[in-house]
């Protein structure tokens, strides 16, 4: 007889930003999820959908101490929040997860460049499906990557806001 895997316990908040409102999740590991959310959006209605997670109205014991690290960030001139990263992927999207965490704020590359990086320079279009997938925007800077003519490409949260967060990075803001 098979059983169901475990779900993992998540809990939720919602924080405001410049940008528009983040939904951050966290499981006792770290976090794993860190989105933008639409105005109209329920709380519920952003998190749909995210198979084996179960909502807890308990936070991890260092919740508080992730989100308040998160939200100094937003207010301005910061380093890239420092706190632990639960989050699932397969091994290449983790390489490229893991490589553009290197990429220094500001700075922008391109998606070859990306998977040149990974030692993977034919997975282009492989690199960019990877940074789709990211679930914690910003801590895993997937904005940071554009064409190789230099346009910006797609972003989950629009472009718009991919163009805002690169100018504020320049400014010296995260967001």
């Amino acid at each position: 007889m098979k059983t169901s895997p475990p779900k993992t316990l998540v809990h939720f908040a919602i924080a405001g930003s410049p940008m528009g409102d983040l939904v951050i999740g966290a499981t006792d590991r770290g976090i794993c999820l860190l989105q933008f959310r639409n105005d109209d959006e329920s709380l519920e209605t952003a998190v749909n959908g995210r198979k084996g997670w179960d909502f807890t109205p308990e936070p991890p014991a260092l919740f508080g101490s992730w989100l308040d690290e998160i939200r100094s960030t937003m207010k301005g001139p910061a380093a890239t929040p420092d706190v632990p990263l639960d989050v699932i992927g397969t091994p290449f999207q983790c390489a490229v997860w893991d490589f553009l965490k290197t990429i220094p704020k500001g700075s922008t590359v391109s998606y070859q460049a990306v998977a040149r990086g990974i030692a993977r320079p034919n997975a282009v279009r492989a690199v960019a499906s990877a940074c789709g997938n990211n679930s914690v925007a910003i801590l895993i800077p997937c904005h940071r990557v554009i064409r190789g003519d230099g346009d910006l490409a797609g972003y989950r949260w629009g472009l718009d806001r991919k163009r805002a967060l690169l100018a504020m990075e320049r400014l010296g803001a995260v967001l």
